[in-house]
């Protein structure tokens, strides 16, 4: 898991823009990427947010499965980056469900205290990584 976070200042970006950074940063730590819309509602915290599905192959040739969410939200752009070997998928839904939710609250909640988030891991488990901002 990882999220990154972008101070907009005056303006939330858009949906085409917030998707072109989600994939720039997904071909940027995979070899290959496929995407398509998610067909489920989003939502991160108690806000509406957009999703995409993505299936990849890391530099170590391993097929991974993830989703994206992505939202806009007081001035800030915010994406979230879920994956996990596609042979773990079943096994890694129930728990990256249980800390989607308490991961975007800390790290927005740091993020808005902090004009320049960097990244930090907060927490890590086989195949997954917790990445928040960090003042």
């Amino acid at each position: 898991m990882a999220f990154l976070a972008h101070d907009y200042n005056t303006r939330l970006p858009g949906e085409a823009e917030m998707i072109d950074e989600a994939l720039g940063k997904l071909h940027n730590q995979f070899k290959r990427v496929e995407w398509e819309p998610s067909r489920a509602t989003a939502s991160l915290g108690d806000q509406p947010a957009r999703a995409f599905d993505f299936d990849a192959t890391d530099a170590q040739d391993v097929d991974v499965r993830g989703k994206v969410y992505l939202l806009g939200y007081r001035g800030f752009g915010y994406w979230l980056f879920l994956w996990t070997p596609a042979a773990d998928t079943d096994a890694a839904a129930a728990e990256l469900s249980a800390v989607l939710v308490s991961a975007f609250l800390q790290a927005a909640t740091e993020t808005a205290a902090t004009a320049a988030p960097t990244i930090r891991i907060v927490r890590s488990v086989p195949e997954v990584m917790f990445l928040v901002p960090s003042g």
